[in-house]
């Protein structure tokens, strides 16, 4: 736990335990808590409790419960869990790096990026493949999510547009 000044550490030392006790009633909200420092203006911060919740349907759940359970709910911050900048980037190189070869049996990723609201790294694939989609979110840990509808890079459609009258005199 951070160093905290004794007021605010009186406070996090009685509510941890109450949400260590709710986080394990409630296995399917996979939260977490910890104490850290909540920065609100340059060069300030105050002492939270915050709790992770990685189940967003256990979110509004969690959010109406656990204030009502802590002596402090204004230290207490429940927010959806978001994974790392760094975990982001490593398994988008991965998958990037591991996709199979372009034309086989398997699906190919078309594209990965970043869900805006849960953090999670996002994956396209170039046809439906359950058996590969599978397999990577498994060896993501649940840090990925691979999209139900396959994304299928469309070229662009060449046509011969109509020459105006004035240039056809001029060579092609």
């Amino acid at each position: 736990m951070v160093d905290l000044p004794p007021h605010e550490q009186e406070s996090a030392l009685a509510d941890l335990p109450v949400v260590k006790r709710w986080i394990e009633r409630n296995p399917n909200a996979r939260a977490t808590a910890v104490v850290a420092e909540d920065p609100f203006n340059p060069g300030e911060s105050h002492t939270v409790l915050i709790v992770s919740i990685r189940e967003p349907a256990e979110m509004g759940r969690a959010q109406s419960e656990i204030p009502q359970l802590v002596k402090s709910p204004e230290h207490l911050r429940v927010r959806r869990w978001k994974p790392s900048a760094d975990e982001v980037e490593r398994i988008q190189q991965w998958v990037m790096t591991t996709q199979p070869q372009p034309g086989g049996d398997q699906a190919g990723v078309s594209a990965v990026g970043q869900d805006p609201e849960t953090g999670l790294v996002t994956i396209t694939l170039d046809r439906v493949d359950g058996q590969y989609a599978a397999e990577l979110e498994a060896a993501t840990d649940g840090l990925a999510v691979v999209l139900p509808d396959p994304e299928i890079p469309v070229a662009p459609v060449e046509f011969d547009p109509p020459r105006p009258p004035w240039a056809k005199d001029i060579p092609e």
